[in-house]
């Protein structure tokens, strides 16, 4: 339990904090009266959760994580200004009287102010003398003042109760924290390990959001989908000298280092974008969305800076696309990119790196079976044909140009095509979910619609071959004309899966500078 006025003080002194994550102000007027009525009335008025932290310099802090609407109305009413983590607000919301006869609780008004039985709550909390003087100039009679005097006193007792505060375990971790927060506004603001983490540092940083978010907004515009925890992640990395992701290396870090680990890493992440573009290809026509297997891969720039080759860039790379592949940051995701982080800065560079993903497939090299995956943006099989259609030379069906990523304008873009159209495929009720099979797909140049209705790949195909002979093998599709009958549709995918599993084998084990059987 914690006095009211106890609570307000820690609020001034900076021991009690409400983390920015919090959602703003939702309560409405008419929440604010009835939470006076109760508190006044001694009816149960809820209760606060706190999670004790540390600032930088290691100093006791508590955060607010359940009762931001009560104590911030408990802070506005008796203080009269709005708390320290609002920006702007309407004070008016919370200047509340009292009425000495009804014992009733109402928003000020112009006849309010001049009633004599109205009298301001924050006022008369603040300076109770004020109302004795004021009572003297009104005529009452002594039953009257009597009477108005003891609720004048209750009013302003109200400092003096206490509400219960429950204070989470000193050693709950952030997901532990998130949990609690989650289970408390199951039906209000979704919280994240990063909005939590973010909070924090905002006590230390308090401009740390607004930077943040309007750089990941920035990198969203480019094509670049980063997420805050994957950020926080990448500077807990650094702060630890690449040993480990721990939020707490994040969290006790005083602002000078935590703004300056913010800018080199935010440098190397633009660092990172620029070669994704020039060495797989990446264009701001698809959302590139970064996992946490990169991770690592910014760190390397992030630790090497000037020093890093475009030969070791691209070996990181390749073996980040092999683990997305092999779904190695699918879960255990914190343990794994510690261990990857261990490789890393024990010196031990890709061939480490790919000594601990050995370790937790089933081998290295791709199978058929990695492309026996439905469409989906986020999808590391679709990922991979797009790039090796930029890298390898693949070609558009219909006009046998180029599908290069140094092309530019609007038509540079890429657009999927359906190698067996759906339309046909519906006709022959295949299911949906193999029709988007990723073996079905092939690219083409954007504005290049082939507009092919319900017409079986024999008879365009032959068309676009000898046109442009060489085209389908460009994009890995298979010679065998008998495979394009509408009847073959499942051989056909059995085909071009072995095709596209032989080409990523290839194509990444040029990346990291030899086949993949000799990691």
């Amino acid at each position: 339990m914690a006095k009211i006025s106890e609570l307000l003080f820690q609020v001034d002194s900076g021991q009690l904090t409400m983390p920015d994550f919090q959602r703003g102000w939702v309560w409405k007027k008419k929440n604010v009266l009835e939470f006076f009525h109760s508190l006044y009335h001694e009816c149960p008025v809820g209760s606060l959760i706190v999670w004790p932290t540390k600032t930088a310099d290691g100093q006791p802090r508590d955060s607010v994580i359940d009762g931001q609407q009560r104590l911030s109305t408990l802070y506005a009413v008796l203080r009269g200004k709005k708390p320290p983590w609002f920006t702007v607000h309407d004070l008016s919301t919370w200047d509340l009287h009292f009425n000495l006869e009804s014992e009733d609780f109402e928003f000020a008004s112009a006849e309010r102010k001049e009633d004599p039985l109205w009298v301001s709550v924050t006022r008369v909390c603040d300076d109770t003398r004020w109302w004795y003087e004021q009572s003297d100039t009104v005529e009452w009679s002594a039953t009257e003042k009597a009477r108005y005097s003891q609720r004048i006193s209750k009013l302003t007792s109200l400092c003096s109760k206490e509400i219960f505060v429950s204070r989470l375990p000193a050693t709950i971790d952030v997901a532990g924290a998130v949990n609690v927060f989650s289970i408390v506004n199951r039906a209000g603001t979704k919280v994240s390990e990063g909005d939590l983490i973010l909070g924090q540092i905002s006590l230390e940083w308090p401009e740390a959001r607004e930077t943040i978010e309007k750089r990941l907004d920035q990198w969203r515009n480019a094509g670049f989908e980063v997420q805050l925890e994957w950020l926080l992640h990448v500077m807990s990395a650094y702060l630890s000298s690449y040993k480990s992701i721990e939020y707490d290396s994040v969290i006790k870090t005083r602002r000078v280092k935590l703004e300056d680990c913010y800018k080199r890493v935010a440098q190397a992440t633009e660092e990172l974008q620029n070669l994704l573009r020039d060495q797989l290809g990446f264009d701001q026509s698809q959302t590139t969305k970064f996992n946490m297997g990169l991770v690592p891969v910014v760190s390397v720039h992030l630790r090497n800076g000037a020093d890093i080759t475009v030969e070791s860039t691209r070996q990181y790379l390749g073996w980040w696309l092999l683990g997305t592949l092999w779904h190695r940051w699918s879960a255990d995701v914190k343990n794994r990119i510690n261990a990857d982080l261990r490789a890393f800065s024990e010196g031990e560079g890709v061939d480490g790196l790919m000594c601990e993903l050995r370790s937790r497939s089933e081998g290295l090299k791709l199978t058929p079976a990695h492309f026996e995956v439905k469409q989906s943006p986020s999808q590391g099989a679709l990922r991979l044909m797009r790039i090796m259609t930029r890298r390898c030379g693949a070609r558009s069906l219909r006009s046998g140009l180029g599908l290069s990523f140094e092309h530019v304008g609007d038509l540079a873009g890429l657009q999927m095509h359906h190698i067996f159209p759906r339309a046909l495929l519906r006709k022959l009720n295949v299911p949906k979910k193999q029709i988007d099979q990723v073996a079905n797909l092939a690219f083409i140049r954007q504005g290049e619609n082939l507009k092919l209705g319900a017409k079986a790949p024999m008879d365009y195909l032959p068309e676009y071959e000898n046109k442009n002979p060489g085209v389908l093998t460009s994009q890995w599709i298979p010679q065998d004309r008998s495979l394009w009958h509408p009847k073959r549709y499942q051989g056909f995918l059995e085909a071009r899966r072995s095709l596209l599993a032989e080409a990523a084998n290839s194509f990444l084990g040029d990346l990291l500078g030899k086949p993949l059987t000799e990691f």
